[in-house]
């Protein structure tokens, strides 16, 4: 709050620059003066010598700010400013933001009659935050349940007087009040005049003349009479005078009792009651509502009771108030909480003598599910409390006391005259019941069954007097037909007729395979193998004819069939999906039926070679057991320039499984797709044929049966083993990372020595190719790269005369973290050695064009800690106790 109104007054300055008119091309000396003018010097300004576009401009600084307008008035009180040119400077800043009429001099200025009355959108809402923070979250819901609190803190609700209306007959001047004459006819003169503190206002010509205490009409009459003096025409008719108000004076009243925040207040001598209730924010929670007192010449004037407008819209009493007026509200007398099936639950305040009725009306009347016949009342008696049954009939007759609480109760959610009939008919639901009702007549009142409808058997629950339950049966049957005797229903009896598919598993059918949809289907009477195979869409090309298999469930099982877990089925099958018997095989429930696959189909399998052969690119095997040598072979052989003991076969980790042949299938598919497509968009082809137009819908159908295969998971054996297997390897990968720094590869290298793969053909070097394969052979390299712990790492020369040693020197020798005995060598085609230990030397691998020696890093090793050397220490002393004791 201090931060606020440290702001607020470094903005004064500019402010009272505005106020005092001056401009901003003013000397710094005459500004300096005007900062400084003191309390007393700026409590004589009158916001009125203002003009709007002062105003306008205090605004946008206010604005640029992010100061409120309550900071902008703590900070302009503090500087001493009086309370009524605040109230005028607010009034003038809200109408500039809503667009209102620019104030402007003689009788505009008159008409407008501008006010210095607080909006809610300034000071009220503002301390009305400031008192819901004295109170805490309960006390301000309980507060805000008192009906009428809302009133005197709305938005919208103000009750400030309109000023844009013919000043009241009745209005009594006073000191303060703009009067202005208006002359017109044979003379024209206007004369704007306030009331001086004595009374009179002073015409020229005229002098000084009465007008304090009397009203708007009768000052005009004295007027009247004081002008024929020197206007001769008012006599004869020739000329005409008229009076009316222009600025209205600011009267000051007082608020105190139980007032949210009580005190004295500025306000347009045309104000009422209403609107300094709203500007002192109304009762507080102890005030009361209905006995608002007006307190004039120290004696009371008038009591308001808000009631009468919350109720009726009129507010009898709301006079319009004087200079020195007292507000007094006082504590509520009786008070009563209504909660229940009333249209609107709330704390209500009453007076004396005042019925349960009224109460009622107060809280909007009963809702449609009140129970009228009796309301619940608590209330304290004597030193405890009480309980009451008010009957309706006693409402308007009994009293209301301070304390009570209301409880009206609700209408029991049950049914006199209802049935209902739930199942296999055609309108389940509740219906009336009527005399001589039967379930024979409801089952005609639902349109009747359904075709699933269980015939032998429907139950009636029936509720009984205790609300236990009784079970009645029929047979629908032989009740419809009146071969047994209908049942009369009673209120609340529920008829049940169940589905035959209520009593039955739901049937189905699956088939798995080498089908296009494999999956469950729905089971149908004399369905048959084909029937289901073209609900799935039919067979795949690598689909087996002669093998079709079938498991039933077996239900009952003999002796001699105790170990058996399903009936086996074997059926063969054309491509026109007719059974090659004539026994008509009908699929029952539950059947599982498997599609083989072929087993002469296999999809090519293909592998690349690459690097320096005479004809690189991609190959299809011939053969399952096809070798490197026969790919090398069909490839043309390697080239001059092929570095044969660097080739490397790089072939597929368990993280990269191959493709399967129905994923083949829809690429290719899709592949094809795109070929018509990018056809159509380049040459403007159009389809003209059936058969092609029958090609296209096929086609257009390629990416979503893809993206549904890609989702599905594809538990056939061998891709299931596969995924088995990753997983393992995954685990160990996570197990061993820290050590060798395993990772999950899609590809892996296997080291090759082709030159003996080429001399011997078939031999064990020769290695059987798989899917996917890649045999890479590199040009004559003729480089050595060595990485690791050197102290130089770098890539040199291989040169046929240096060793090992000589290499390492290349690259400025080991680092002092080298671990030297763990140097290994990789190879051109991916193969490695390593270091070996003879004695007390080491052997070196050796090392070949295109190698690459490696040289491990120590391991970090973590100093012993304190106890570990005391636990080590413990353990030589504890061993050497025991070999001095065996010893003896």
């Amino acid at each position: 709050m201090v931060s606020k109104i440290f702001r607020a007054l470094l903005l004064l300055p500019v402010f009272i620059l505005m106020i005092q008119g001056v401009s901003f091309g003013q000397t710094p000396e005459q500004l300096n003066q005007l900062q400084n003018m003191t309390p007393a010097q700026l409590s004589t300004f009158n916001v009125d010598d203002l003009s709007d576009a002062q105003v306008q401009m205090f605004v946008e600084r206010l604005e640029e700010s992010g100061m409120t307008e309550a900071e902008i008035e703590l900070g302009l009180k503090t500087r001493g400013l009086p309370q009524a040119q605040i109230d005028k400077l607010k009034l003038r800043m809200q109408k500039l933001k809503m667009g209102g009429t620019k104030t402007g001099s003689g009788i505009d200025r008159a008409r407008t009659r501008e006010t210095p009355e607080i909006k809610e959108d300034d000071l009220v809402k503002i301390l009305t935050d400031d008192f819901d923070d004295i109170l805490d979250k309960d006390e301000q819901e309980k507060h805000k349940r008192v009906f009428g609190y809302r009133l005197f803190n709305s938005e919208t609700l103000t009750f400030e007087p309109n000023l844009n209306v013919p000043t009241p007959k009745d209005y009594i001047l006073g000191p303060g009040d703009e009067v202005i004459i208006d002359v017109w006819g044979s003379s024209e003169q206007t004369y704007q005049e306030i009331i001086t503190p004595d009374g009179y206002i002073n015409i020229p010509n005229l002098g000084p003349i009465y007008l304090s205490g009397l009203t708007i009409q009768r000052a005009d009459e004295r007027l009247q009479t004081k002008l024929s003096t020197i206007y001769s025409g008012l006599t004869n008719g020739t000329t005409h005078a008229q009076t009316s108000l222009g600025q209205l004076r600011t009267i000051k009243v007082h608020v105190i009792g139980e007032a949210n925040r009580p005190g004295s207040f500025n306000i347009s001598s045309l104000a009422t009651v209403a609107h300094v209730l709203y500007l002192s924010g109304g009762p507080n929670y102890q005030g009361s509502m209905r006995n608002i007192e007006v307190i004039r010449d120290n004696k009371q004037f008038v009591s308001v009771d808000i009631y009468d407008f919350l109720m009726n819209g009129v507010m009898e009493n709301n006079v319009s108030l004087k200079d020195g007026d007292i507000i007094r509200i006082r504590p509520y007398v009786n008070r009563i909480e209504v909660t229940g099936e009333v249209k609107r639950e709330g704390i209500y305040e009453t007076i004396e003598n005042e019925s349960f009725a009224k109460l009622i009306e107060y809280a909007g009347g009963f809702t449609e599910n009140a129970y009228t016949k009796i309301i619940k009342v608590k209330r304290n008696e004597h030193g405890d409390r009480s309980f009451a049954d008010m009957a309706f009939d006693k409402l308007d007759s009994e009293a209301t006391r301070n304390g009570d609480q209301v409880f009206v109760q609700g209408i029991l959610q049950r049914f006199q005259n209802r049935v209902q009939i739930k199942g296999a008919v055609f309108r389940e639901g509740e219906f009336e019941l009527t005399d001589g009702l039967s379930v024979k007549k409801l089952i005609e009142l639902a349109e009747g069954l359904r075709g699933d409808a269980f015939m032998e058997r429907g139950i009636v629950y029936r509720t009984n007097e205790d609300y236990s339950y009784t079970i009645i049966q029929f047979n629908i049957r032989n009740v419809i037909k009146g071969a047994e005797a209908d049942v009369l229903l009673q209120r609340e009896d529920m008829v049940q007729i169940s589905s035959i598919y209520d009593l039955n598993d739901e049937r189905y059918v699956s088939i798995n395979g080498e089908i296009k949809n494999s999956g469950t289907y729905p089971y149908f009477q004399n369905m048959t193998v084909e029937d289901l195979i073209l609900r799935a869409g039919g067979l795949r090309e690598s689909a087996s004819e002669s093998k079709v298999e079938v498991a039933r469930r077996v239900k009952k099982a003999g002796d001699d069939l105790s170990n058996k877990t399903a009936e086996i089925f074997i059926i063969s099958i054309t491509k026109n999906l007719e059974l090659n018997d004539t026994s008509g095989f009908l699929l029952k429930p539950y059947d599982q039926v498997f599609i083989r696959k072929s087993p002469g189909y296999e999809a090519q399998v293909n592998v690349k070679i690459e690097g320096e052969v005479t004809y690189p690119g991609l190959y299809a095997l011939k053969k399952k057991n096809e070798r490197i040598s026969e790919i090398v072979q069909r490839a043309g052989g390697i080239t001059p320039d092929g570095y044969p003991q660097g080739a490397t076969l790089i072939r597929r980790t368990e993280f990269n499984p191959p493709k399967t042949d129905e994923q083949i299938r829809l690429e290719n598919l899709n592949q094809l797709l795109l070929a018509v497509e990018k056809r159509k968009d380049s040459d403007g082809y159009t389809l003209e044929s059936e058969a092609e137009l029958l090609q296209q819908k096929r086609l257009g159908n390629v990416k979503s049966e893809l993206e549904a295969y890609n989702a599905a998971e594809d538990l056939t054996s061998g891709r299931e083993g596969s995924k088995i297997k990753r997983e393992r390897l995954s685990n160990l990968s996570i197990r061993d990372s820290i050590d060798v720094g395993a990772s999950e590869l899609s590809f892996e290298s296997i080291g090759l020595d082709l030159d003996k793969i080429l001399k011997n053909p078939g031999s064990k070097f020769d290695i059987i190719l798989q899917d996917g394969d890649i045999l890479s052979i590199p040009r004559q390299l003729q480089t050595v790269r060595l990485r690791g712990e050197f102290l130089y790492p770098i890539t040199v020369r291989f040169d046929e005369d240096l060793n090992f040693n000589d290499y390492i020197s290349r690259a400025g020798g080991f680092t002092e973290d080298a671990r030297k005995r763990k140097t290994y060598v990789i190879y051109a085609n991916g193969s490695v050695d390593r270091t070996k230990k003879f004695l007390f030397w080491n052997d070196y691998p050796k090392v070949d064009a295109g190698a690459e020696i490696m040289v491990p890093q120590k391991p970090e090793r973590q100093p012993m800690s304190v106890q570990a050397w005391i636990a080590l220490s413990t353990s030589i002393a504890t061993l050497a106790l025991v070999i001095q004791q065996l010893s003896q």
